[in-house]
């Protein structure tokens, strides 16, 4: 049993992770509980770092019925290291279920009484490397194919002899014809830049062609060893790597002796650092012992520098160009039966007839690359540069097609290249033998009837002879045109962008909640009073927030980085600049990226300087405040007055003076409510308005504003719902201030006779008062803003209607200020349903 008071320190963790060297996890219970995952190990999962602190059965649910989590349980119970290579694995990368195969090991951490304490868990990602073996297994397969064929072919020369001898002069034309064949592979070869070694390993006899010795930059007449010029040749930082591929081509239990690797050279003679494509077969005895290892060489330099797109087709041409290496291995072997039995001049007939045969079909195969190739790509033939072999995705780009510049001279088929310098490039190539590379290149090409300007890049490469003689040129060539547009399109955006920033005197802001930092624009860091460094903990920002925002503004940000706020940031606060010692209130807004399992990414957005803003805004209610005040004197005077003129039209039996005077009265209680209105705003701006909450029972309120309506509106039905007991804790004055208001507002926005409806019921924990009409209703466009302060849907209807537009915002900052929610739902011209809500006290 594993004894739980045993825990993991820091120093313990280090050990371990100490034995990983690739993608490593850490398991520290019976259960497999995820206790630590580094970067690349969270990537062959296609996890991210909340997994950590999971079993790996709830981190990694499609493993279940794969047979690791049983593997995994058996190591921690016997305490034995299990080792795996080349084994399939299907997990969820990027919502997909993906099958890859990986190298692996388990190995139990155990105590000084041998128990597990936990487990250590690498692993390495080996898909591609699986499927090149699956592909030089079958390569080998079609060659020990061939083979047998040759043998069966032997088996008929007997017979023959006679015939062929009789055929000498025969024999003479197709070894020439076969000559010239062998020059062509020779191109081929040259052509594609291809060296080939070939190694005893039993006498430790290495041989390398010239090619093979300029990719290690030794000189052509030098007699090479294994360990002074390739183990020596290998960059240091590559040496374990390649030499460990060696190792395991030699084991053909676990490569079947394939070799596939790439890796950089330093040359003896000249230093040069050059990347190297390497591919071999090692041949094994009966006891499996390696005796001979051959393969090829390539320079790969330009190809690792290269685009992503321009790699991947360098792929397709390195697999032709391992084609071309099966051809050159059975042309070495025929040619080695030719030289041991020269003598024999029927078998050796019968050699070059099949030799030739096989050619012609290594000619067509790379013909076919070529033709299939999904990059542009062209061969022209001799000084007057005709186009020998050219591809449907050159001939697209060129605009042309095929019949209007086959086996014609490319100055003649492409007239439309004149007084651009493709041309003297190509002439050039042919002429020098060195490469032409263009990367990002204008040219026009032909479109229709007209012409186009494209943006492409392209590589012009000699081709040669078997004596080293420019006998043609290959065109590599790739339209980006698109992908520049596009590029150059988002960098713009970008650039108007900030500038707009820039002119906006924006304060921009990112956020990575993974790893809490935080960076900002300079305008950001200046108003903060921060640092130059790019990257921040948020900590240091959220402490120049002022003490009564702090926690606010946290809030939000917690609020935006769960995926039930939308990602929506938006918030107002004050900065306190440690530096300058000045404030700052400022209008937070921004966005959440979440990823495919709703975890938060970063957040992005940007800040307003409203200081401003808001003193205007104070001037503005201190202002409204201060007329207010002084307008509420002469108001009482005037009511005074006209209550005294009243009893003395009463006294007379004066009735136009009565009626007179009732219309002044209701004029001056208008604009009384006007007044106390403007002295609320103010009053709340300024955050002198007080909420005094008591528990109380909201049917009792209703009840009371029944019985007040009631009594008061006689133009419209006001119909009641009943109410159950529904206690909360809110300022009774105030809330009742809300209920009139909605109901004043059916009234006024209403026609007379109709019917307004008042609910009040529970609802997941609130309470929802609701004031349904039968009015004009409300457009789309103005209910986002009808609880805006001052603000007044504009409309002919609306148009004899007085008002603010002050109530509604009043009724929305009381609502907020208890915590709850209020809102409208209308259709134009059918009526509308104001509500708000209330949290219910606890039971």
């Amino acid at each position: 049993m594993l004894d739980p008071t045993i825990t993991i320190s820091d120093e313990l963790l280090l050990q371990v992770l100490a034995q990983s060297k690739d993608a490593t996890a850490i398991y520290d219970s019976e259960n497999l509980n995820i206790r630590f995952a580094n970067d690349a190990m969270l990537s062959l999962w296609g996890k991210n770092r909340s997994v950590v602190g999971k079993t790996i059965e709830e981190a990694i649910p499609e493993i279940k019925d794969q047979s690791f989590i049983g593997l995994l349980k058996n190591v921690w119970h016997t305490g034995k290291t299990y080792t795996a290579i080349d084994t399939p694995a299907s997990l969820i990368i990027n919502g997909l279920l993906t099958t890859s195969y990986f190298d692996f090991e388990y190995r139990a951490i155990t105590d000084a009484s041998g128990n597990t304490y936990c487990l250590l868990h690498t692993a390495a990602d080996v898909t591609q490397r699986f499927k090149d073996q699956e592909e030089i297994t079958e390569r080998s397969a079609k060659e020990q194919q061939l083979i047998e064929e040759l043998a069966a072919g032997n088996e008929e020369l007997t017979a023959l002899n006679e015939e062929y001898l009789s055929t000498n002069e025969e024999l003479s034309i197709i070894s020439a014809e076969n000559r010239k064949a062998l020059e062509q592979l020779a191109m081929a070869k040259q052509a594609a830049g291809i060296g080939v070694f070939d190694l005893d390993v039993v006498n430790d006899c290495l041989v390398w062609d010239e090619r093979c010795k300029q990719l290690f930059g030794v000189s052509a007449q030098k007699e090479v060893t294994y360990t002074s010029d390739f183990v020596e040749g290998l960059h240091p930082d590559d040496r374990e790597l390649t030499l460990k591929a060696v190792a395991n081509a030699y084991n053909k239990a676990l490569t079947a002796g394939r070799y596939n690797v790439k890796y950089r050279t330093v040359g003896t003679d000249d230093k040069q650092i050059r990347w190297v494509h390497a591919v071999g077969q090692v041949h094994f005895n009966e006891q499996d012992k390696p005796q001979r290892f051959i393969g090829t060489v390539m320079d790969i330099t330009t190809e690792v520098d290269a685009r992503l797109k321009l790699e991947q087709s360098e792929s397709q041409l390195q697999d032709a160009n391992e084609e071309l290496f099966a051809i050159n291995e059975e042309q070495s072997s025929i040619n080695e039966e030719l030289r041991a039995t020269n003598e024999e001049l029927a078998d050796t007939q019968t050699e070059l007839l099949l030799a030739n045969i096989k050619l012609l079909e290594s000619q067509t195969r790379l013909r076919d690359v070529l033709e299939q190739a999904p990059i542009g790509m062209c061969v022209l033939r001799g000084p007057e540069h005709v186009i020998e072999i050219a591809n449907n995705a050159i001939l697209n780009i060129w605009g042309r097609t095929r019949a209007e510049v086959m086996d014609k001279p490319h100055r003649n088929a492409r007239p439309e290249l004149e007084g651009q310098p493709v041309f003297d490039w190509i002439d050039n190539v042919y002429r020098t033998g060195k490469r032409q590379v263009n990367q990002e290149f204008k040219v026009m090409l032909r479109n229709g009837d007209g012409l186009r300007e494209a943006i492409v890049n392209s590589i012009y490469e000699p081709l040669r002879d078997s004596e080293g003689n420019i006998n043609g040129v290959l065109i590599v060539l790739e339209d980006i045109t698109a992908a520049v547009k596009e590029r150059r399109e988002a960098a713009h955006i970008q650039e108007m962008f900030n500038l707009a920033i820039e002119a906006g005197e924006l304060g921009a802001f990112y956020y990575d909640p993974t790893s809490n930092l935080f960076k900002g624009n300079e305008t950001l860091k200046r108003w903060f009073g921060l640092g130059k460094d790019e990257y921040l903990d948020l900590q240091l920002a959220i402490e120049v927030i002022a003490d009564e925002d702090r926690s606010r503004v946290a809030e939000a940000i917690t609020f935006a980085l769960d995926t039930a706020s939308g990602g929506n940031y938006d918030v107002e606060y004050t900065i306190l600049n440690p530096q300058t010692n000045t404030t700052r209130i400022v209008k937070a807004k921004g966005k959440t990226q979440f990823d495919t399992y709703g975890l938060a990414m970063s957040l992005n957005g940007m800040l307003l300087d409203i200081t401003e803003r808001k003193k205007d805004e104070q001037r503005k209610n201190d202002f409204i405040a201060m007329v207010s005040h002084e307008l509420k004197t002469p108001l009482t005077s005037i009511k005074g007055f006209t209550q005294m003129l009243q009893s003395k039209a009463v006294k007379r039996e004066d009735d136009f003076s009565l009626k007179a005077l009732d219309k002044t009265n209701i004029q001056i209680n208008k604009m009384t409510t006007l007044i106390n209105g403007f002295l609320n705003v103010s009053r709340l701006e300024s955050g002198k308005i007080h909420i005094n909450s008591q528990v109380f029972d909201m049917a009792e309120l209703v009840k009371e504003t029944e019985e007040e309506s009631t009594a008061i509106i006689s133009s419209h039905n006001v119909v009641f719902a009943p109410v159950v007991k529904t206690m909360v804790n809110a300022d009774r004055d105030k809330i009742g201030q809300v209920i009139n208001n909605f109901i004043s507002n059916a009234v006024k926005y209403s026609p007379g006779g109709s019917t307004i409806y008042i609910t009040c019921v529970i609802s997941n924990g609130m309470a929802l008062i609701s004031v349904k009409d039968e009015g004009m209703g409300i457009a789309a466009k103005d209910i986002d803003r009808l609880f805006e302060r001052y603000y007044r849907v504009e409309s002919k209807s609306m148009g004899t209607i007085s008002g603010f537009g002050i109530g509604l915002y009043l009724c929305s900052e009381i609502i907020q200020r208890h915590n709850g929610n209020i809102g409208v739902e209308s259709v134009l011209g059918e009526g509308s349903t104001f509500w708000f809500t209330l949290p219910v006290c606890p039971a």
